[in-house]
């Protein structure tokens, strides 16, 4: 347990360094893109972002990447209603909903965000 609380301990003051030296910025909410810029990494939960949003974020740091929870589901995501019946229940730290990955209905709701021909699932390609 100690060990584990070490590691933890590391990769979360390396991950505020290099968030501090504009390296990366992991964010899992909403913001305004017009007050990022300068990063070198930029990963986002792009369900929060328009294609407008994404340029804006694509022109002002060096790479932009969406970022996608195949563990959990929140309500207020969009895909969320058709995936409320396949959970193993509420996270109430997180206020999410556990996914149950192993369920097939759980894999097409998720596979279908991930579908690139449809710019409204994939707002990232531009």
């Amino acid at each position: 347990m100690v060990t584990t609380a070490l590691c933890l301990n590391t990769a979360q003051s390396v991950a505020q360094k290099l968030t501090q030296e504009k390296q990366i910025l992991f964010t899992y909410g909403d913001f305004y893109p017009a007050e990022v810029s300068g990063y070198e990494l930029v990963v986002i939960e792009s369900a929060h972002f328009d294609s407008e949003d994404i340029a804006v974020l694509k022109q002002n740091n060096n790479t932009v990447l969406g970022y996608i929870s195949l563990g959990e589901v929140n309500e207020a995501a969009a895909h969320f209603p058709e995936i409320k019946d396949f959970t193993f229940g509420k996270n109430e730290i997180w206020n999410s909903y556990i996914l149950d990955i192993e369920n097939e209905e759980t894999r097409q709701v998720l596979m279908a965000i991930f579908d690139y021909k449809n710019p409204l699932h994939n707002p990232l390609q531009t």
